[in-house]
Formats: structure tokens, C-alpha cells, sequence
């Protein structure tokens, strides 16, 4: 008799079907603009199957019917088509590269010729002198040749006003993002990580954190004007400012991308008082996780910042700082 698993998180999913012939297994997954599928037979005796089973359990996966296994399938495969599929707003137009980069490549340092492929090379461009609205929030599987360049690359042929964060955080290098804004822009929050290159023209003015983390592969934040922010926070992120900077400024550990008169902070030390970290961070518990090192032969638990940690507490409109 065949016993049915599944599981999901965001933008993917697996399914499993285990039984006397052995384990079935589908992966779901909404990949660069389109919705991939591996499927696999593994041939297994019984004592594996049954290990299989427990291992399942052990990480999460939930034990269905066959009619409620059937049903998730259809179910979950259109969700993940549906959230591929993302409406470009009625104020926007889609414009393709070619026909922008005559007067907009010399604002970037990455080329989307060079980086993307030609199906790729669309951008959503707002031409509203001022533009406001809510959380705007940039990923990396919103590209293709479909409607989803909504989320991917962006101009905003005048200011941006976001009643929320700027979310460039999915800590995605493999190919570059795009935001210009040809004038100021104000928000509560500025997320950047990975390849995302975001390029002002006018003044930045942030009531919240900035907080870029690893941009190694390409990203910066290019400020023409003034920078004024309660707090700059920079993990291997470049950050350029043309005019005049206003902002408590801090790095993670020794980095050569920190703004000058930064204030180091720790990305690792040893537990001390428990949980009690106050004494070695400005940072939140929170962006914090415990970890174990084992290479001396003794445990030795230590705290370790966790980038992916400290996005979540800022989404949640929370700040990185002990206030």
C-alpha cells in the first residue's frame, strides 16, 4: 500500500510517494520566470523505504491521502504558476533594454546585455513625476518572458516615495537586478543584497536602516546626492554617496566596502551569560543564531549573525538596533 507525502515552502514544493516498488518523488519548483519539474524512481527494500519514511517525518514532510495527494499536486503546481505570473502595474509600461540603454546605461556598472539573456532584457518603467506606494519588493524568480518584470528591474523617471521598505534582500547573486530613480527617494527600510544594483539620482532619505549584505557579485547603492538614515548597515555591500551622508554607520567584521568611520560589530563570539548578548552587540538578538564547533573535540557554542534573520526582522517594519 502506498503512503503519500508532501511538502512546501516559497516558490517550491515536493511530493513523495512511498510503497512496495519503492519511493516517487516530484519536485516542484518556480525557477528564473518558469515553473520546473524533476520527477525520480528510486528502487529501495524495505528497511529503507521504511527509513525513508521516518526521515520524512523527521523534516517536516505531512503524510496526505491519495485523493488529498492528488488534489495538492494540481493545487500547488498553480499556485506557484500564479505567483510566477505577477501583473505589471497599470501605471507601468514594459520597455525593452535596447531601447533604453543609449541614454541609461553610463547610471550602471553591470550591463544587461552582458548579464542577461535577450528575452530577459525588459524593464517596467514608471513615468509619473513622483511616485508613490506600499512595500515594493524585488525578486529574483520575477524574470521571463512572461508579465513578472514587475518585480525585477525598475525606473522611475522621477522621485519614489514607499510608505514601507524597499526589498531587495532575497540574497540572490546569480544575475543582476535593476532600480533607477531619477530623483529622491524616501522609505522606511532599504534591504539590499547579492547582484541588486539600485542607482539615485537625487537624495535618499531613509526614517529606518539601510542594511546591504553581501554584494560581491555586483551589487552597490548609488547615491548621486544626499544620504540622511537613522542607521547604515554594511556587510560586504558598497555603498556610494555623492553628496552629503547623515546616518549612524556600522559594518560586520572588517570590510573594505565600509563607509568610512564605520563602527565594527561582531559577526561571531562566544555565548557569554547565557543569552545575554547585549554587552557585545548594538544588534537585536534576534539576527543572531547559536552554533557549535566541534573541531577541538569540545562543544563550544557561540553566536553567529545570520543575514537571512536580520531581512525577516526588518520586513516586519522592526529595527536591527537596540533602541
Amino acid at each position: 500500500m502506498n503512503r503519500h507525502f508532501y511538502w512546501q515552502s516559497e516558490g517550491q514544493a515536493r511530493f513523495l510517494t512511498i510503497g512496495d516498488q519503492g519511493m516517487d518523488v516530484l519536485l516542484l519548483q518556480a525557477v528564473l520566470g518558469e515553473l520546473r519539474k524533476q520527477e525520480q524512481h528510486q528502487a529501495m527494500t524495505m528497511p529503507e523505504l521504511l527509513e525513508n519514511i521516518s526521515r520524512a517525518e523527521q523534516h517536516g514532510f505531512i503524510e496526505v491521502s491519495q485523493a488529498e495527494f492528488s488534489k495538492l499536486r494540481t493545487d500547488i503546481e498553480g499556485q506557484l504558476l500564479n505567483g510566477i505570473e505577477d501583473e505589471i502595474p497599470l501605471v507601468a509600461q514594459v520597455v525593452d533594454w535596447s531601447d533604453l540603454a543609449a541614454t541609461l546605461q553610463h547610471y550602471f556598472l553591470n550591463s544587461p546585455d552582458e548579464y542577461l539573456a535577450e528575452r530577459l532584457r525588459k524593464f517596467c518603467q514608471f513615468d509619473e513625476h513622483h511616485h508613490s506606494c506600499q512595500d515594493i519588493t524585488l525578486k529574483f524568480n520575477s524574470l521571463g518572458s512572461t508579465t513578472q518584470h514587475a518585480n525585477r528591474n525598475l525606473i522611475f523617471n522621477g522621485g519614489l516615495c514607499i510608505d514601507g521598505n524597499l526589498d531587495a534582500g532575497d540574497m540572490t547573486t546569480e544575475l543582476p537586478l535593476f532600480v533607477l530613480v531619477k530623483g529622491d527617494l524616501k522609505a522606511h527600510n532599504i534591504l539590499l543584497s547579492g547582484w541588486a544594483e539600485v542607482v539615485v539620482t537625487g537624495n535618499v532619505n531613509v526614517n529606518g536602516t539601510i542594511f546591504g549584505y553581501d554584494g560581491e557579485a555586483g551589487g552597490r547603492l548609488n547615491v548621486l546626492g544626499d544620504l540622511t538614515a537613522i542607521h547604515i548597515l554594511n556587510g560586504q555591500f558598497p555603498i556610494r554617496v555623492g553628496g552629503n551622508l547623515v546616518a549612524s554607520c556600522w559594518t560586520l567584521g572588517q570590510d573594505e566596502n565600509a563607509i568610512p568611520g564605520s563602527n565594527q560589530i561582531p559577526t561571531e563570539f562566544p555565548a557569554v551569560h547565557g543569552r545575554d548578548i547585549s554587552t557585545l552587540t548594538p544588534l537585536v538578538d534576534d539576527v543572531y543564531v547559536e552554533d557549535s564547533n566541534w573541531a577541538t573535540g569540545e562543544e563550544r557554542i557561540s553566536y553567529v549573525f545570520d543575514a537571512s534573520l536580520a531581512m525577516e526582522v526588518m520586513r516586519r517594519r522592526n529595527s536591527l538596533f537596540r533602541e
